[in-house]
């Protein structure tokens, strides 16, 4: 069975609202021109799953990695995330559907002096079900002052190459 992993280390950005004019994620594109007014919820990241997986289905990897933050471009090349999600998508085929089987909410709070941060997490795991069998998604989505990332994202199959 083989297990990928890809840290996104705050690398997409998946707003509350609105949409980019291509289709992307929501304000996907366009980051600074969005205020989030509320906390992200488990929704919001529901919503941003299925994002994910039309720019999966549609091969647009390079797109998700050119948007992603600069601390995952720092952490993994632009090949080595479109090289993954290639053979994720030839080996499994379009994405068809899935069942969220656990999700879960943490919230973190902590000050220093005057500084104050919070961050919550929200992680969703799946069972997947591709055009060529299922596997196993986690999607762990970061929410630092309000918007809402994509963090971390792991999938196992049994249909997945070891390489």
């Amino acid at each position: 069975m083989r297990t990928i992993t890809m840290a996104l280390a705050a690398a997409i950005p998946l707003l509350t609202s609105g949409c980019s004019k291509d289709g992307g994620f929501r304000n996907f594109m366009d980051k600074a021109a969005h205020k989030v007014t509320r906390p992200a919820s488990t929704t919001d990241a529901m919503s941003d799953v299925t994002k994910f997986h039309d720019f999966l289905n549609t091969e647009q990897f390079d797109k998700i990695y050119q948007s992603a933050d600069a601390d995952f471009r720092k952490q993994t090349t632009e090949q080595s995330f479109v090289t993954m999600l290639t053979s994720v998508h030839d080996e499994l085929g379009n994405y068809k559907s899935a069942i969220l089987t656990d999700s879960s909410t943490k919230t973190y709070s902590f000050a220093i002096e005057a500084f104050s941060k919070s961050k919550s997490t929200i992680t969703l795991t799946y069972t997947a079900y591709f055009k060529k069998g299922s596997a196993t998604e986690k999607f762990v989505f970061v929410a630092k002052n309000s918007p809402l990332l994509l963090d971390k994202y792991h999938i196992d199959s049994r249909l997945l190459n070891h390489s």
